[in-house]
């Protein structure tokens, strides 16, 4: 199996909510990060930390719908291009994003840094 095709497959894991798929893609001393200023962000390390992340997604958005729309494999690294619709009480918006993730050579996630536009959902948040 490729980087690819396991960071295909833990988006499916997310988006059906198969906590132990998703788990099962990553490396026990994974490292996780996102900007600060939207939450849940910031740096994670570890499983735990990680997957504790993204249960907390629910208690800050009513809908949180990620489309990966583009995989590139990048050998060690696959950079996925992608947009994320989120709503709560104050309104909704899009924003797109580039995830890098890094894998080991047994296929397991190493690490995640997501960049994406921030502004829209910050100003839901406040």
């Amino acid at each position: 199996m490729s980087n690819v095709d396991i960071a295909k497959a833990a988006y499916k894991a997310f988006t059906e909510g198969d906590v132990a798929a998703l788990k099962d893609t990553m490396a026990p001393d994974v490292v996780w990060w996102s900007s600060e200023e939207i939450q849940p962000g910031g740096e994670q390390r570890g499983v735990d930390e990680v997957m504790a992340m993204f249960m907390s997604i629910g208690e800050r958005w009513r809908r949180f719908e990620v489309r990966a729309n583009e995989f590139i494999d990048a050998g060690d690294r696959v950079v996925v291009l992608g947009s994320t619709e989120v709503e709560n009480d104050r309104g909704s918006a899009t924003a797109r994003w580039a995830q890098v993730l890094t894998f080991n050579s047994d296929g397991k996630l190493t690490a995640s840094e997501i960049h994406s536009d921030t502004a829209k959902g910050l100003k839901l948040q406040n």
